[in-house]
């Protein structure tokens, strides 16, 4: 059971490192393209050449849009205050929050976790050492498993001379029962 959960918190262990290393490739392979593009052509010139793909009238009903958004930001907020003037609104925005704080800080985070799951993992063995010496050296049953093999061999010799006498009185019969009996008298 021990070693099931050891295994159990390693594969755990690993699923968090390979998290870990996935969203560091991903971040990595973004400040490549990052890198590339303002290295290249830049991020505006992109600008310019999807809004030129796209045409100016989409972009003209994005500004639209983005002046329409600046005119409903006041209500927008109004909605949020009253959101947070309520339990659920508060916890929604605390989770948020919350997991804000732990992607900026994950790699503290996740040195933690890991530091905390090891010191865990080790308490329990420890415990779980303490317990099986205390059982094994305090318990009738513990002497019996810690002596296990001089108990054994004690009884393996035992049965080793009860076959040994019986066959000795099986061979004892058998020259009794030939040596007295009428085919015995005959010799």
């Amino acid at each position: 059971m021990n070693q099931l959960l050891i295994q159990i918190a390693d594969s755990l262990v690993n699923v968090g490192r390979f998290m870990w290393n996935l969203g560091s490739m991903v971040i990595t392979v973004a400040g490549k393209i990052n890198n590339f593009i303002e290295a290249t052509i830049g991020w505006k010139n992109i600008a310019a050449v999807v809004a030129a793909l796209i045409g100016v009238k989409l972009v003209g009903a994005v500004l639209a849009a983005g002046a329409a958004l600046m005119t409903i930001i006041p209500a927008i907020k109004a909605m949020g205050l009253a959101m947070m003037a309520n339990p659920i609104g508060l916890i929604i925005k605390l989770i948020a929050v919350g997991t804000t704080l732990i992607h900026t800080s994950w790699s503290t985070v996740s040195t933690f976790l890991g530091d905390t799951f090891d010191a865990i993992v080790n308490a329990c063995s420890d415990a779980f050492e303490i317990i099986k010496k205390y059982f094994l050296n305090f318990t009738p049953l513990g002497y019996i498993v810690s002596n296990w093999e001089g108990i054994s061999d004690f009884f393996s010799n035992l049965w080793d001379e009860i076959n040994q006498a019986f066959d000795g009185g099986v061979t004892g019969i058998a020259k009794s029962f030939l040596s007295y009996s009428p085919l015995g008298l005959i010799r």
